[in-house]
């Protein structure tokens, strides 16, 4: 009820630990005010209509997408792996001049947003609906938003990827296991890691990493 009074807040949802399902949903209880999970996230000069109830977002990665948008070069191509409601394409889009930007996700609830974010935000972006393993194109940068599980398209990111082009994979890795972790991905993809970025501490001694590789492969 003290949350509630705040004018900006009508509805308190209780996050719980870990997410569900095919989607990444996250597991909440609804606390105090109004039955509804549809909010707007404002980040970097964008703005994203979210449904905390279907989809997958992280607005702790509010830095982290920041960052990658920084290393986009005028006239890349850059495809996003696990697009979500098409946060990573849509700050890169304001704060980077890509050639083109495309966001890939399967999930139909998040596709539909990201569409109205992009519409929202009149960014030039495409989103396709479909698994990471159908997309198609070549492109300069890869990211790969899906760090319990993006280890398993691995090759799909390889092909995606143009020889001396960047993947960035993220993965959930114990302290003692950062750099065999980067190793084994730079060697599954064909490349070098560049850079490892910790981008949150899952618990005292576990991470989300963001490995920027780049690729060499023939």
């Amino acid at each position: 009820k003290t949350l509630l009074k705040q004018k900006n807040i009508r509805t308190v949802m209780q996050r719980k630990e870990g997410h569900e399902g095919r989607y990444r949903v996250q597991k909440l209880v609804h606390v105090a005010g109004e039955r509804q999970t549809l909010t707007q996230h404002n980040e970097s000069g964008v703005r994203m209509v979210v449904d905390v109830a279907k989809v997958y977002f992280s607005p702790r990665l509010g830095t982290e997408r920041l960052r990658i948008a920084k290393l986009v070069k005028r006239g890349e191509s850059v495809i996003v792996l696990f697009g979500g409601v098409a946060p990573y394409a849509l700050v890169i889009a304001k704060h980077a001049k890509p050639s083109k930007i495309v966001s890939v996700e399967w999930n139909p609830s998040a596709h539909k947003l990201a569409e109205e974010n992009i519409a929202l935000n009149k960014a030039n972006v495409q989103a396709v609906k479909g698994n990471a393993r159908g997309a198609k194109g070549s492109f300069d940068r890869v990211i790969m938003m899906h760090p319990a599980g993006a280890y398993h398209y691995l090759e799909s990111a390889r092909r995606l990827c143009k020889r001396g082009g960047t993947v960035h994979v993220y993965a959930f890795v114990d302290e003692e296991n950062v750099q065999r972790r980067g190793v084994q991905l730079a060697t599954k993809l064909r490349g070098v890691v560049r850079h490892a970025q910790k981008t949150a501490q899952i618990s005292p001694r576990r991470f989300r990493m963001c490995y920027d590789i780049l690729t060499k492969h023939a």
